[in-house]
């Protein structure tokens, strides 16, 4: 997303094309969802939108409540499950389920716990906050959720506990992977959490830090958002877990927060 209000759709070779605009400056995150539709959440904002398979001005999809327990809703961060559920988070107001028929639902948990990045997997929803990931098994088709399981608590963490997690992904085995601010000048900002719960850095000493977005794209790449100056922002694509290096990057004058999830 740039700074005149555009969406670029980017190809593999750093070709752009104008996709869209909406009525908001930035996005704390972009989705592709069902129909080939394109999700948007302003950030700290209540409100979803959408922009249809051809591109075009964002609509307006779903409205979320102001308050939640006295906490005003601030939506971050979203995801689709197999059943075009999408739960919804952010820094406050807890977390939500939009079902199939568009109806707006809170789902009642992690009311008063900051969430900056949602991701679903095998099954899962994953929230994972600034230094905690959690995750809650979705029980049906309705997206009703399990109690929460602690996934990973980067404080309790001898090497990587200075690290704010800023957004998750997965790769296709289910390894985690977790971009960070690591608050530390040199330390990498790019961490993978493996099957076994080991976890280890990605990309040392290549990558500089923080780590704003992490999404696994297409090919097997692993797309990172950073900032790389005042309004500008990069995007770097790297073969996952192969040859360590970058395969491209690229410089665009946007947010930093909110163009990275327009996959290629």
């Amino acid at each position: 997303m740039m700074g005149d209000r555009t969406i670029r759709k980017t190809d593999q070779n750093g070709e752009y094309t104008e996709f869209g605009t909406t009525t908001f400056p930035q996005a704390s995150e972009m989705r592709f969802g069902p129909n080939n539709t394109l999700f948007l959440v302003k950030v700290s904002n209540r409100i979803l939108y959408t922009i249809g398979e051809e591109g075009g001005e964002v609509q307006e999809y779903a409205t979320f409540p102001d308050y939640v327990d006295d906490e005003r809703v601030k939506l971050t961060s979203f995801d689709f499950d197999i059943n075009n559920n999408i739960f919804l988070a952010g820094s406050g107001g807890g977390a939500f389920v939009i079902r199939a028929d568009t109806s707006v639902n809170s789902l009642g948990i992690y009311v008063g716990f900051s969430i900056n990045s949602v991701r679903v997997f095998d099954g899962y929803v994953y929230f994972a906050g600034t230094q905690i990931i959690y995750r809650n098994k979705i029980l049906d088709d309705q997206g009703t959720l399990e109690t929460e399981e602690l996934v990973l608590n980067l404080a309790e963490t001898e090497e990587f506990s200075s690290h704010d997690i800023k957004s998750i992904t997965f790769s296709s085995d289910g390894k985690i992977i977790i971009g960070t601010d690591p608050n530390n000048g040199n330390a990498d900002p790019l961490l993978l959490m493996n099957i076994n719960g080991q976890l280890e850095t990605l990309y040392s000493n290549q990558l500089m830090a923080p780590a704003y977005h992490v999404l696994w794209g297409n090919e097997s790449y692993i797309y990172i958002n950073r900032p790389s100056g005042a309004n500008h922002n990069k995007v770097a694509a790297i073969r996952a877990f192969g040859a360590d290096r970058i395969r491209r990057s690229w410089a665009t004058r946007s947010d930093p927060r909110g163009s990275a999830h327009l996959p290629p």
